[in-house]
Order: structure tokens, then C-alpha cells, then sequence
């Protein structure tokens, strides 16, 4: 199986907001709370601009839907474990910013009432792959 290309006008950010929506729709229901969490990091990343939010969070969704479209769970599941391997390779000298990254996605799980076994499961790939987790603390 395949999914689409990423786009050329694919960034960090937009693999970030897949990661984010990953993580909403991975106990079935993707509810107003972690759609708000998740524009509000994502605006923050983009100081304060509400409108690229958006379209970086609308962008990111027909990306994760093609390839759901394409491979339905399993190309769902190849579109999370490529932007997983992306932005580690985007950020290989950054860990700081994939920690804070990490921070993000627990957020959204965090912003609905308990945090469902399939985000946990989804948010334990992203530390393992990218080497951080909650407790992890830059060396100096």
C-alpha cells in the first residue's frame, strides 16, 4: 500500500497538525475540545495567526483523509508513522522542539475527559521514535 505524496508545500507544522488530529480521532470521536487545543498550538506556533492555522490544520486533514481514502486504518496508520519519521528528520538537531512537540500532543489528548488507550498508544510511538517523553529534559 501507498499514501499520497505530501504536498510540496508541506511543512513541520502541517505534519504536527496530523499528528494532533491523529491523536483526537484515535478513540473514534474528535471532539470541539481537542479541535480547540490543537488551533491554539498551532496558532501559537504561527504567531497568533488563526487564519494559517486553519488552513495548515484543513490541509493536514485531507492529507490524513487521502490517506485514509487510500488504505483505509492501515493508510491512516502509514500517514501518522511518516509524519513520525518526518519531523524526526526535520528536527534531528532540535530535540527541544520535539519535546515541545510531544507537549502538544498530550494536550489534545488531555483536553477531552480521560486520555483513550489508542492516543496513548499513538503518543508512545512519537517518544519512542523521537527519543523524548514527558519527563525528558535537554542536556546542557
Amino acid at each position: 500500500m501507498s499514501i499520497p505524496e505530501m504536498p510540496e508545500f508541506w511543512s513541520p507544522l502541517h505534519g504536527l497538525a496530523l499528528l494532533q488530529l491523529a491523536i483526537a480521532a484515535a478513540d473514534g470521536v474528535i471532539e470541539d475540545a481537542e479541535i480547540g487545543v490543537m488551533m491554539s498550538r498551532l496558532a501559537k506556533a504561527l504567531d497568533g495567526d488563526q487564519a494559517q492555522a486553519r488552513r495548515v490544520a484543513d490541509e493536514a486533514y485531507a492529507f490524513f483523509q487521502s490517506s485514509w481514502q487510500a488504505g483505509g486504518a492501515a493508510g491512516a496508520d502509514e500517514a501518522v508513522a511518516s509524519q513520525i519519521a518526518y519531523l524526526r528528520a526535520e528536527y534531528a538537531d532540535n530535540l527541544d522542539k520535539l519535546q515541545v512537540h510531544v507537549a502538544s500532543l498530550i494536550a489534545v489528548a488531555e483536553s477531552s475527559p480521560g486520555i483513550h488507550a489508542a492516543e496513548s498508544a499513538v503518543i508512545a510511538q512519537v517518544m519512542r521514535v523521537w527519543g523524548v517523553g514527558p519527563g525528558w529534559r535537554p542536556s546542557d
